[in-house]
């Protein structure tokens, strides 16, 4: 049947997650959970609070049991949709780990996409759930997808690289795997994503960092001031200041756009 307009309480969810108006596919379930994430960050009335969290537990074990069927995408969402501090929830750990089997069971790089695995790792390094074997197995899919796909954002990059660092994993290859993709793009680096790539590799001992470093630089002055605004130019200074380096064009470039 057809879902609940977007915006509907809660309540209007129980009857797909109770089963009263049917199955539903694993990807609806996860649908739901999003919709409902909202709610968990809210301070509910007890009994509110407890019917939210079963009704979570309940579209969970849907997803759960739907593992197989999902795509990376939803997989990614599936994680998302639970708040950092209910991945050790026992209601929710088997989700969680049906979530990382699946991931390490694939043996197809194209089965994932830079974004998805970016989302999936970044929900494991907000949570600090830590899995090597993960980590392993998504830096070899990470290194053997096709390197000019439009999707291996600054976004992604900088978020994959920072989901590595939270959980204190080094992977030299990756890391300079990545680098030299960010190296080959020319266009399309927003201010934000230029301080995103910056940070995230600011305080890695990547091989490629000061070439990184210089071509970010020049994706920096190349950006017209009229897109650098004081918050911009703050972040950016920030991040260069971060990774130690002192490049006199870089901050003119910074200090024109600021004074502009």
């Amino acid at each position: 049947g057809a879902l609940p307009p977007s915006g509907g309480a809660h309540v209007s969810l129980e009857p797909f997650a109770n089963g009263s108006r049917g199955d539903i596919a694993p990807e609806d379930a996860v649908f739901m959970m999003n919709r409902l994430k909202q709610g968990t960050r809210k301070t509910l009335p007890g009994a509110e609070q407890k019917r939210l969290e079963g009704l979570m537990a309940a579209l969970g074990a849907v997803v759960e049991a739907g593992m197989d069927e999902l795509s990376s995408k939803y997989v990614a969402l599936a994680l998302n949709s639970l708040p950092p501090g209910r991945f050790e929830v026992e209601a929710y750990r088997p989700l969680v780990d049906a979530a990382v089997a699946r991931c390490k069971s694939i043996r197809d790089p194209d089965w994932f996409s830079p974004r998805s695995l970016s989302m999936i790792l970044n929900a494991c390094a907000k949570a600090r759930v830590r899995d090597d074997a993960l980590l392993h197995h998504a830096a070899t899919m990470l290194t053997r997808l096709d390197t000019v796909r439009e999707d291996f954002s600054a976004q992604a990059i900088s978020v994959i690289v920072n989901a590595y660092s939270k959980l204190n994993c080094s992977s030299e290859e990756l890391f300079d795997h990545l680098a030299g993709i960010v190296k080959k793009q020319r266009t399309g680096y927003s201010p934000q994503a230029i301080s995103s790539i910056v940070n995230a590799y600011s305080h890695l001992p990547s091989s490629r960092g000061p070439e990184l470093m210089a071509h970010m630089s020049l994706l920096t002055i190349k950006t017209p001031p009229n897109q650098l605004d004081a918050q911009a130019v703050a972040n950016i200074v920030n991040a260069f200041v971060k990774a130690d380096i002192n490049d006199k064009p870089l901050l003119e470039h910074l200090s024109e756009s600021a004074r502009g």
